[in-house]
């Protein structure tokens, strides 16, 4: 049996993108916060300048850096199980106020066939 090989490269763009993703976040709540760069990096006790490398992804900070910068920004940095991941991020639009696309559903929802079986069982029982 052939095993998949991963590749250094592959995991380093992976990495890059993380961390331009998470960066990114922090840039936009500075930005809804209406902080700048120098406020944020002074609450953190870092550098400005050490600050706008972290958000321009120049460079990685420490996972304690990070932490204190997302603490500052009125974040929490928490790690979930993936299975949960699409509940945690429909429950985060919902908080923002943003519109799902037009199928999707919240995440308590039946799929169509568990409705399907739902309504045949009613249909059953109002038979009786």
């Amino acid at each position: 049996m052939l095993k998949s090989i991963i590749c250094p490269f592959d995991i380093l763009k992976h990495m890059e993108y993380l961390i331009e993703e998470l960066v990114g976040q922090l840039r936009t709540q500075r930005e809804a916060l209406g902080l700048s760069q120098r406020e944020v990096a002074e609450r953190a006790h870092m550098p400005q300048s050490h600050y706008s490398r972290v958000e321009r992804a120049a460079v990685s900070p420490r996972l304690a850096s990070f932490v204190e910068l997302a603490r500052v920004l009125d974040l929490e940095l928490v790690l979930v199980p993936r299975k949960v991941l699409p509940a945690i991020q429909v429950t985060l639009k919902a908080a923002a106020g943003e519109s799902s696309s037009a199928e999707s559903k919240p995440a308590y929802a039946l799929d169509s066939d568990e409705e399907d079986t739902l309504e045949k069982a009613r249909h059953q029982e109002l038979d009786r």
